[in-house]
């Protein structure tokens, strides 16, 4: 089962209230180059300990991801947070998912183009991107200043980097994350303690098996883990591909939310 393309966040419409950037930035480690895009909202804080959010897919999402903000900002749900992307869409595949400890019946050799690069990627990510946007726009500089968010396969590293990388990350959304991947191991993954961490999770409601089922197990596993301040939304009559569109105002106001007047 692969999920290639996003079609969601293709066709964004101008008028961003902020400054949106981008530009390119290698990885000699991953032998990739990746789009990198920023968006400052015009109320947006530039200092030590503001906070900010890293859009995964940001090549494609991160415009969505801006006008979602402006949304929410006027609203008054979400902070004016900084918004961070990082993507290159024939990449995704490797980068979201995690080495498989299971692999598919008559595969001798796992093909490390189609995935398992993970790690290699946050390692990128917290070497890289995070010392990138906190040194040029001054905000954050510690975890409990940064989020990240995805979908699909990007919502199952934002599952991934909620167990294994809070050392980097204290806030995430997982929108209708691919928790298939590896034969549903991720549903074992044993999570920490502690630090304590924010984690918002949504899902359409039309959405098949085994997205919609493994959600549910997942959620009830994560709800009696009293280190998570845990979010959930269902989508009704929505897919794949049309729950992300909710999905993202929703996990800013979940994870950063307004302060109150």
């Amino acid at each position: 089962m692969r999920l290639l393309v996003l079609p969601w966040l293709v066709g964004c419409a101008p008028g961003l209230e902020g400054v949106l950037t981008v530009e390119q930035l290698p990885s000699e480690a991953l032998g990739t180059t990746y789009q990198y895009a920023t968006y400052v909202h015009p109320d947006a804080v530039l200092a030590p300990g503001a906070p900010w959010l890293l859009v995964t897919d940001g090549d494609q999402a991160l415009e969505h991801a801006a006008e979602s903000l402006d949304r929410e900002v006027r609203r008054g749900n979400a902070a004016p947070v900084v918004l961070v992307g990082i993507g290159r869409q024939a990449s995704r595949d490797r980068d979201y998912t995690p080495w498989p400890e299971t692999p598919a019946d008559g595969v001798d050799d796992w093909d490390p183009d189609w995935g398992g690069g993970i790690e290699p990627f946050f390692d990128f990510v917290h070497e890289v991107v995070v010392p990138k946007a906190e040194g040029e726009l001054g905000i954050g500089g510690a975890p409990e200043d940064r989020g990240v968010f995805g979908h699909s396969l990007g919502g199952l590293a934002a599952v991934w980097a909620s167990t294994f990388d809070r050392a980097t990350f204290r806030r995430f959304g997982a929108s209708s994350p691919s928790l298939w991947w590896d034969a549903a191991v991720p549903l074992s993954w044993e999570r920490p303690a502690e630090p304590p961490v924010t984690l918002f999770t949504s899902i359409g409601s039309t959405e098949v098996p085994p997205m919609n089922v493994l959600f549910e197990a997942y959620v009830e596993a994560v709800a009696r883990d009293r280190a998570v301040a845990l979010e959930v939304r269902r989508y009704h009559g929505r897919d794949h591909f049309t729950a992300p569109d909710k999905a993202l105002g929703d996990a800013l106001s979940a994870l950063f939310p307004a302060e109150a007047p």
